[in-house]
């Protein structure tokens, strides 16, 4: 047996307990409160016993009873107990309206008989009769088949003397009440804390099945194996160049450039680790030339801007000569997070929507120093109500030549692949594709509308960015605190690991 894969299974499955918490949480307390109202409604039911001691007669002449035979004969006057004869019996003897609701079971040699009534007076009533009614219906049926047993004999010329009477009234068994039926003084039924508790279990397990059921169906994504399966077909060649965990926005200066805002901090540290698996896919495409990617994601909001320019600025901060193109020329947004001005609403063209649209300027005249050494921008600029046409345009091609001329990496933040059509023109401009995957909040089918869009570019895929990550999402996310790269601590000594080497 295999342990690690045991317990990786087992963590899946507690994570999805986890995840549908509230579901574990909100169907037994519906379960529950149902059976805590059903109880309170129904009629309260009392019951009384009376407990009746069986022992079998002696077989007259052949000596002793046989062992065991007093527990044989309770189990069947229990049965004889409920019969419908002797409850309608009891029902006239004691004027009931309905025949009585009895139970009885034989334990050793003990008949227990009960009764029970919504009033505990008639529970205890019923209990004694029913116990009067048994004994005497059985002695009653003995005593008739002795004299059955005489008359037998007397017409067959046969005297019965005392001494043969004597030995016949031996053989009728005794039945003594050994404890006399009481008044209850609580009732039995309904049993408000034993259906509540019913009532929780059963909802427990139905939670636990809805959650893996809500699980399966949820198409969510959960994991990277499941990321693995949709872009590599689970045959292992799934790269991921880094894991960006999700901050609240009060941990960071408006606009997300962690890099350039806290150098030392924690998630600083997260880019260094995408920019060295950056570094190691492109090594693995084996091209000396291969030094422009298209940065996209599936939809909006996954973060595709933000992993861009900090994954630029870490690149930058290792010595190395980046340009950063912003793509998007629908809603460009790295000029923000640079703190650069909103040129595409200056009065002449500008950016690259500028270029595209004729302005005459050389690409490399519009880069922007946004205050990093080695590292520029190209701004969107001017907004075209045409962008996929404009970058399909001949001339294209020969900017981001000329832009590949003047660095060591071109990134190129691109628009999301399902919401428009820009990200596949432009990724034909590049050396391959870098797919930004939001873990909070994507959808395995949108993740495999994506796929497909990336490989109508014929583009190869450099690998993938797992972005906004839950803490407890990765089993390795906690060493990035206990190895000290804390943000209070950088913040308080102002000081923090050296800077590596550049990977271009």
């Amino acid at each position: 047996m295999n342990t690690n894969t045991d317990d990786i299974e087992l963590r899946k499955y507690l994570a999805v307990l986890i995840r549908w918490w509230w579901i574990l949480m909100l169907i037994p307390i519906i379960f529950g409160s149902l059976a805590f109202l059903y109880s309170g409604t129904q009629t309260p039911m009392y019951r009384a016993s009376e407990d009746i001691l069986v022992q079998q007669a002696r077989s007259g002449l052949l000596g002793p009873a046989i062992p065991g035979t007093n527990e044989a004969l309770a189990r069947t006057y229990a049965q004889l107990a409920t019969t419908k004869r002797l409850r309608i019996q009891t029902r006239e003897e004691l004027g009931l309206p309905t025949i009585p609701r009895v139970t009885a079971s034989g334990r050793g040699s003990v008949l227990r008989v009960s009764g029970e009534h919504p009033d505990a007076v008639v529970a205890r009533d019923i209990a004694s009769k029913l116990s009067e009614l048994l004994i005497r219906d059985i002695q009653t049926s003995q005593l008739l088949e002795i004299a059955r047993l005489e008359s037998l004999a007397e017409s067959q010329g046969i005297t019965v003397d005392r001494e043969l009477l004597q030995a016949q009234m031996v053989t009728i068994d005794s039945l003594r009440v050994i404890e006399s039926a009481e008044i209850p003084l609580a009732p039995f039924a309904p049993s408000t804390v034993r259906n509540t508790v019913l009532g929780v279990a059963v909802g427990l397990m139905l939670a636990v099945m809805a959650a893996f059921l809500f699980e399966y169906f949820s198409r969510r994504v959960r994991s990277v194996e499941q990321i693995d399966t949709i872009f590599d077909g689970g045959d292992g060649n799934f790269r991921i160049l880094g894991t960006i965990f999700r901050w609240k926005s009060k941990e960071m200066r408006k606009g997300g450039l962690v890099t350039r805002d806290q150098p030392y901090g924690v998630y600083s540290e997260m880019f260094r680790q995408l920019r060295l698996g950056f570094h190691f896919a492109r090594t693995a495409q084996n091209s000396g030339d291969s030094k422009a990617f298209v940065v996209t994601s599936a939809t909006p909001a996954d973060g595709k801007s933000t992993i861009t320019a900090n994954l630029a600025v870490s690149i930058a901060h290792a010595g190395g000569s980046v340009i950063v193109v912003d793509g998007d020329l629908r809603a460009p947004t790295l000029h923000s997070m640079f703190n650069l001005p909103e040129l595409e609403q200056s009065g002449s063209p500008s950016g690259l929507g500028g270029l595209l649209m004729g302005s005459g300027r050389s690409p490399v005249d519009e880069l922007v120093e946004v205050g990093i050494p080695g590292l520029k921008l190209l701004t969107g600029g001017t907004i075209s109500s045409n962008p996929a046409d404009l970058l399909s345009l001949p001339g294209t091609k020969a900017i981001f030549d000329e832009l590949r001329r003047h660095c060591d990496v071109l990134l190129i933040d691109s628009p999301p692949v399902l919401a428009a059509v820009d990200s596949m023109i432009l990724a034909g401009y590049a050396d391959g594709v870098i797919v930004t995957v939001n873990m909070a909040d994507s959808r395995l089918n949108v993740l495999q509308d994506a796929y497909r869009q990336v490989q109508t570019s014929g583009m190869p895929i450099l690998g993938f960015v797992l972005n906004k990550v839950t803490n407890g999402a990765t089993s390795y996310g906690r060493y990035y605190e206990r190895y000290g790269y804390s943000q209070k601590r950088s913040q308080k000594d102002g000081h923090g690991p050296k800077i590596e080497g550049s990977p271009s």
